[in-house]
């Protein structure tokens, strides 16, 4: 078998529901496919390192209302979401 390097997550889930192979992808990805038993974890207790997501703006003051409220939403979204 070879060896497959992809920078889309979407790639590496359709190969390995066609049974292509074993890949380290994040929950939002293969959290369905694993619920609705297409996809298996191997291995449950292997945790990898937490990545955190980012806001970047120039100036609060002047930040509009409609992207403060988008950025305090996916604080409070994003922290308790379960895939």
């Amino acid at each position: 078998m070879a060896d497959i390097n992809d920078s889309n997550g979407d790639f590496g889930r359709q190969i390995m529901s066609s049974h292509g192979g074993v890949s380290k992808q994040p929950d939002f990805i293969i959290g369905y496919d694993i619920k609705g038993g297409r996809l298996s974890p191997i291995r449950d207790n292997y945790k990898i390192k937490d990545l955190n997501i980012y806001a970047i703006y120039a100036n609060r003051k002047l930040l509009p209302l409609r992207t403060s409220c988008l950025i305090n939403f996916l604080i409070i979204d994003l922290k308790n979401l379960q895939w």
